[in-house]
């Protein structure tokens, strides 16, 4: 048999072949032969020897005559990321010819032709693609022996894969059964042109099958719905494959039911069940979603990439150096929060900056990414200087930072087939680009457009409000993210998300994020957990937390679904009340081990507005429990592994001094500024507290951050006593500002409206948070009384020359 014959030659041998299959049967097979159309796949593959797969390995070629319009230079560009390292790898064009016959497939009563992402081998997927990228310098354009390789892989998985799904229930998940579709649907695409009617009638066979398969079921997010998300671009690729309009029909309204399903809290997709968040899964929802935006250019499926991609800027606090961060703490699995989600790339953020204007600022600032990414937007010289070096340095690894090369031979060999549901896919923001995009950010960033930064960054304030979950404000001075949603109640190991009602974050532009929550996420190897070195006084959360008498900890940071209540006051205020019970409850989940026997339930109350965060925290119990700690725990973030500044500087303010902070109790604190960046922020108390640095700071190994945490007591005593039935604190957070004594009033003028200001405080008339408090606060005792409007008055109308707090007065004496 001639191994290269023509396509009319080889169609009239496979159909012998077949013909003779059918008298001879399919017991000698190993590839299941259940169906028809499996038979005719299987048949097909033995009409081919190891010559139909030979590649011969050439390198990428520079062709600057193909770059004539911007919009082919900055999708290449686009492509080009890290020096190609984010395009589909072409392992499949690399590896042995002999691997991709029937007999070495068919071995030792296996079948050995395991591919997908994590498949150790390669993945058909992004074989296809290399055969289909139509660049002058692309040696494997249209290559024969890629096609085949791509087409046999894929036929051998498409009937394992159903095979395996008739004979075991362990797989039928739809976010197991999108992935296979991606994969199987993708390649089919790309090499239906070369195929002959008969093997394209099979093929469309088993991939309707699959098809039906996934339509059938509820996208219930076993796994996390971000896989959830891979079976939107597959269900396009197979009903344009197969060139049904029912199909797209089918495959537009499931792909809009899924995302219908799957998306909640008004900008994020479901973890591990309804009632759980992971804000760094939803990069992974992100990449695919907007795959499948730019495919089906459907205004409803645009909208749930928009909302997902609103949520994660709201989310994004920009540092001063640069960097980006996010709060964490409600995760259920990972350490990362929004800005730093997984499965980034700068070729994903373009893809959704594509569909929506929530993602256009990642294009001129994304994450901190590596001196092998630009940011920003590059003009044409760069991007021809960047196209031609990535090439030059992906054909020959020059400096050895390269795993492989392009036209380098690969040693890997497949494994005994398993289903493999993980999967790369394209780079949709190059094989997508829509026409014109280069000049529509080249537009904005003319305009000098507030879509070139975060909504932290822009002009005017804003309160918003996504679903049960979270408000996020930002007023002249700061921002501020308080979470409100549900937690999981129990995924991998430790303790799988923490809130209860929190302040997740309050940032600065000159300071970035002061206090921020955090999580270490259940599925690393160092997680949060109850007791030991990742326990409860570590936890990067703000929360009422304690231990009984016997040292078991309990916490209002898992109560896993709080009551809230919301007033939104324009851009003005906003005013949050979460409550909930920390005991027996949900499990015991907020008090393990039965470390609270009584009633104990918890209230908090934020009130933003342009004056800072104040926040009143109360506890209320029968008194029946008898504790040995009870405090108020604030997360300060001291800083990003990656920055070089040292932490942030912590002190205590007593009196009329600040003093630095320490791990043991300190009475009398009437304020704690915490310094990032030379930007101080004050939380200024009601009245003074007893107040300590937790003894260790958290950090995970998955991310370097650091976080301290303030624990401010509750019970006014030591240890050993009972629960108080009623235990509160109140404090503002704002920025620190130039603070001048007897002034509550902020206008630069010490006078009898002060005085006046002061009085009213001390009726409950109106109530002076932050600095306001702290200037008010004369006398320096960390009480605002009657007496320090009498020191006021006394100042305003010269009695005496200075007040008792005032630097000027204590050196005086």
């Amino acid at each position: 048999i001639l191994p290269l014959m023509p396509c009319a030659s080889r169609y009239r041998l496979h159909l012998w072949l077949f013909l003779a299959s059918l008298l001879t049967g399919p017991a000698m097979a190993q590839i299941p032969q259940v169906h028809p159309y499996q038979i005719t796949l299987r048949t097909y593959l033995g009409t081919f020897d190891e010559a139909d797969f030979e590649v011969d390995l050439q390198p990428i070629v520079y062709d600057p005559g193909y770059f004539t319009t911007k919009d082919a230079l900055h999708r290449t560009w686009i492509l080009m990321e890290d020096r190609g390292r984010k395009m589909p790898a072409n392992t499949g064009l690399r590896v042995d010819a002999g691997l991709f016959t029937l007999p070495s497939i068919e071995r030792d009563g296996t079948v050995y032709m395991q591919v997908g992402r994590n498949s150790g081998f390669f993945d058909p997927l992004e074989t296809a693609w290399w055969v289909a990228w139509d660049y002058p310098g692309n040696p494997y354009f249209q290559h024969p022996a890629g096609i085949n390789r791509a087409f046999i892989a894929a036929a051998v998985d498409l009937i394992l894969t159903e095979h395996n799904l008739e004979t075991s229930a362990a797989n039928r998940r739809s976010d197991y059964i999108g992935g296979y579709l991606a994969r199987l649907a993708y390649v089919y695409y790309v090499v239906k042109p070369s195929l002959p009617p008969d093997i394209q009638s099979a093929y469309e066979d088993g991939l309707r099958r699959i098809f039906d398969r996934l339509t059938a079921l509820y996208p219930s997010g076993n796994g996390g719905a971000d896989m959830e998300t891979f079976q939107l671009a597959g269900l396009w690729y197979a009903a344009e494959a197969i060139d049904d309009d029912d199909l797209r029909t089918r495959a537009l309204n499931h792909s809009r039911y899924v995302l219908n399903v799957i998306m909640k809290g008004d900008g994020y997709f479901h973890e591990h069940g309804d009632d759980g968040i992971d804000l760094s899964y939803e990069g992974i929802a992100q990449r695919f979603i907007a795959w499948a935006a730019l495919l089906y250019n459907d205004a409803t499926i645009d909208g749930y990439l928009e909302k997902s991609a609103r949520l994660k800027a709201h989310q994004t606090l920009p540092e001063p150096d640069g960097r980006f961060t996010s709060p964490s703490h409600f995760n259920t699995g990972t350490v990362w929060g929004s800005a730093t989600d997984q499965w980034h790339t700068y070729a994903r953020d373009h893809a959704v900056a594509m569909t929506t204007d929530e993602a256009k600022y990642l294009v001129w600032t994304g994450r901190v990414l590596g001196s092998t990414y630009f940011q920003g937007l590059p003009d044409e010289a760069q991007m021809r200087s960047d196209i031609a070096l990535a090439i030059s340095q992906r054909n020959a690894d020059t400096d050895g930072s390269l795993s492989w090369t392009w036209n380098a031979a690969s040693t890997a060999v497949p494994k005994a087939w398993s289903p493999q549901h993980w999967l790369n896919g394209i780079v949709p923001a190059a094989d997508l680009y829509p026409a014109g995009f280069y000049d529509q950010l080249s537009a904005l960033a003319s305009s000098g457009s507030a879509l070139m930064s975060p909504p932290m960054l822009r002009e005017p304030g804003f309160i918003e409000v996504f679903g049960d979950d979270f408000v996020v404000a930002r007023f002249g001075t700061y921002g501020a993210i308080v979470h409100t949603g549900t937690t999981v109640a129990a995924w991998a190991d430790g303790v799988p998300g923490l809130s209860g009602g929190a302040l997740s974050a309050f940032w600065t532009e000159e300071g970035g994020a002061a206090l921020l929550g955090m999580s270490r996420g259940a599925q690393n190897a160092v997680s949060d957990q109850w007791t030991g070195a990742q326990g409860w006084d570590t936890w990067a959360v703000q929360a009422i937390s304690g231990v009984n008498a016997a040292g078991q900890p309990f916490s209002s940071a898992r109560n896993r679904m709080p009551t809230v209540e919301r007033t939104i006051e324009g851009t003005e205020r906003a005013t949050v009340i979460v409550s909930g019970a920390i005991g027996s409850h949900d499990g015991a989940r907020s008090a393990p081990g039965g470390a609270i026997a009584g009633d104990v339930a918890y209230t908090r109350t934020f009130t933003l507005a342009e004056s800072g965060v104040t926040v009143t925290s109360t506890l209320v119990s029968d008194g029946a429990d008898v504790v040995g700690g009870l405090w108020e725990m604030l997360p300060l973030y001291l800083r990003d592994a990656g920055q070089t500044d040292g932490d942030a500087r912590i002190e205590w303010r007593v009196g009329p001094d600040w003093i630095p902070a320490t791990t043991d109790f300190q009475t009398g604190v009437t304020a704690i500024r915490s310094t990032r960046f030379e930007q101080p922020v004050q939380i200024v108390f009601e009245e003074p507290r007893r107040v300590k640095l937790s003894p260790a700071v958290w950090t995970s190994p998955a991310m370097g951050a650091r976080v301290q945490n303030v624990m401010i007591d509750l019970l006014g005593a030591d240890g050993g006593v009972a629960m108080p039935t009623l235990a509160s604190v109140t404090y503002t957070i704002a920025p620190a500002s130039s603070l001048v004594y007897g002034d509550p009033s902020g206008n630069s003028e010490i006078s009898a409206l002060d005085a006046a200001l002061v009085l009213e405080h001390v009726a409950g008339q109106q109530f002076l948070g932050g600095d306001a408090l702290l200037a008010a606060d004369v006398t320096g005792n960390g009480l605002v009384t009657p007496l320090d409007a009498s020191y006021i008055l006394q100042f305003v109308v010269g009695i005496i020359d200075c007040l008792p707090a005032d630097s000027a007065c204590i050196t005086a004496r």
